[in-house]
Protein backbone atom coordinates (compact mmCIF):
# COMPACT_ATOMS: atom_id res chain seq x y z
CA UNK A 1 0.00 0.00 0.00
CA UNK A 2 1.56 3.28 -0.99
CA UNK A 3 -0.76 6.19 -0.66
CA UNK A 4 -0.27 10.05 -0.21
CA UNK A 5 -2.52 13.14 -0.37
CA UNK A 6 -0.67 17.08 -0.20
CA UNK A 7 -2.69 20.31 0.17
CA UNK A 8 -1.43 23.97 1.01
CA UNK A 9 -0.55 22.99 4.64
CA UNK A 10 -1.18 19.10 4.93
CA UNK A 11 0.53 15.83 4.45
CA UNK A 12 -1.22 12.41 4.65
CA UNK A 13 1.11 9.34 3.48
CA UNK A 14 0.92 5.39 4.11
CA UNK A 15 3.34 3.00 3.35
CA UNK A 16 3.01 -0.45 4.14
CA UNK A 17 5.35 -3.56 2.43
CA UNK A 18 5.40 -7.05 3.31
CA UNK A 19 8.48 -8.33 6.02
CA UNK A 20 9.22 -12.16 6.82
CA UNK A 21 6.85 -12.99 9.66
CA UNK A 22 8.60 -12.63 13.38
CA UNK A 23 8.21 -11.94 17.00
CA UNK A 24 8.61 -7.91 16.16
CA UNK A 25 5.74 -8.43 12.88
CA UNK A 26 3.88 -11.34 13.70
CA UNK A 27 1.69 -10.69 10.75
CA UNK A 28 4.64 -9.86 8.19
CA UNK A 29 3.56 -6.52 7.73
CA UNK A 30 5.36 -2.92 8.47
CA UNK A 31 3.68 0.16 7.85
CA UNK A 32 3.48 3.88 8.62
CA UNK A 33 0.38 6.19 8.43
CA UNK A 34 0.75 10.35 8.79
CA UNK A 35 -1.03 12.87 9.05
CA UNK A 36 0.79 15.98 9.45
CA UNK A 37 -0.22 19.83 9.16
CA UNK A 38 1.80 22.73 9.01
CA UNK A 39 5.18 20.79 9.45
CA UNK A 40 3.58 18.95 12.32
CA UNK A 41 2.87 15.30 12.99
CA UNK A 42 -0.65 15.31 14.22
CA UNK A 43 -1.51 11.50 14.33
CA UNK A 44 0.73 9.24 13.04
CA UNK A 45 -0.25 5.05 13.40
CA UNK A 46 2.97 2.19 13.22
CA UNK A 47 4.29 -0.98 13.95
CA UNK A 48 8.02 0.12 14.72
CA UNK A 49 10.01 -2.76 16.09
CA UNK A 50 9.80 -3.79 19.49
CA UNK A 51 7.23 -1.41 19.94
CA UNK A 52 4.30 -3.08 18.24
CA UNK A 53 0.97 -1.43 16.78
CA UNK A 54 0.72 2.01 18.65
CA UNK A 55 -0.47 5.62 17.37
CA UNK A 56 0.47 8.74 17.68
CA UNK A 57 -1.77 11.85 18.38
CA UNK A 58 -0.81 15.17 19.31
CA UNK A 59 2.46 13.94 20.94
CA UNK A 60 0.94 10.93 22.60
CA UNK A 61 1.56 7.18 22.10
CA UNK A 62 -1.12 4.67 22.93
CA UNK A 63 -1.42 0.72 21.88
CA UNK A 64 -3.94 0.41 19.37
CA UNK A 65 -5.50 -3.07 18.11
CA UNK A 66 -4.88 -4.81 14.59
CA UNK A 67 -6.94 -6.73 12.64
CA UNK A 68 -5.89 -6.21 9.09
CA UNK A 69 -4.28 -3.15 7.25
CA UNK A 70 -7.76 -2.15 5.31
CA UNK A 71 -9.48 -2.04 8.72
CA UNK A 72 -6.37 -0.41 10.25
CA UNK A 73 -6.07 2.48 6.89
CA UNK A 74 -9.91 3.27 7.52
CA UNK A 75 -9.55 3.96 10.83
CA UNK A 76 -6.83 6.38 10.38
CA UNK A 77 -8.56 7.96 7.57
CA UNK A 78 -11.57 8.51 9.43
CA UNK A 79 -9.39 9.77 12.58
CA UNK A 80 -8.07 11.73 9.76
CA UNK A 81 -11.66 13.26 9.07
CA UNK A 82 -12.62 13.73 12.33
CA UNK A 83 -9.26 16.29 12.93
CA UNK A 84 -10.36 18.08 9.73
CA UNK A 85 -13.56 18.62 10.61
CA UNK A 86 -12.85 20.83 13.63
CA UNK A 87 -10.61 21.41 16.60
CA UNK A 88 -9.75 18.37 18.65
CA UNK A 89 -9.29 18.94 22.32
CA UNK A 90 -5.72 17.61 22.18
CA UNK A 91 -5.00 20.37 18.80
CA UNK A 92 -2.16 22.95 19.34
CA UNK A 93 -0.52 20.91 22.52
CA UNK A 94 3.26 20.10 21.12
CA UNK A 95 3.52 17.05 18.37
CA UNK A 96 6.64 15.78 19.23
CA UNK A 97 7.96 12.46 17.49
Amino acid sequence: MDFKEVTENEIIEVKAWRVPKSKEYPEGINYRMAFIRDGKRILGYDNNTFEGHHKHFFGRKTQITFTSLEQLFSQFMEEVKTIRGGKHENEGQDSTY
